[in-house]
């Protein structure tokens, strides 16, 4: 039995999957950690709602996820 040919390819290995959260297209993106607490981003060419291809703020999703102590920790109000 031959295998679909428009089966999506598995993420590279420490890769995966996941959707942009900036609008309501939901364009499909790989995420790859950098190993210094960032990540690489780029369009998934497998996701139907963009092919591979990302808008301008899709292209910056990576400068957003740093990490950011004085940003990303919770803090509730005593």
């Amino acid at each position: 039995m031959m295998a679909d040919a428009h089966a999506a390819a598995a993420p590279a290995p420490g890769s995966f999957r996941t959707t942009c959260p900036y609008c309501g297209t939901g364009c499909g993106v790989l995420v790859t950690p950098d190993g210094s607490g960032g990540m690489a981003v780029k369009g998934d060419p497998d996701h139907p709602a963009n092919r591979g291809r990302l808008c301008s703020k899709g292209s910056a999703l990576g400068e957003t996820l740093r990490k950011c102590p004085k940003l990303c920790a919770r803090r509730w109000p005593s």
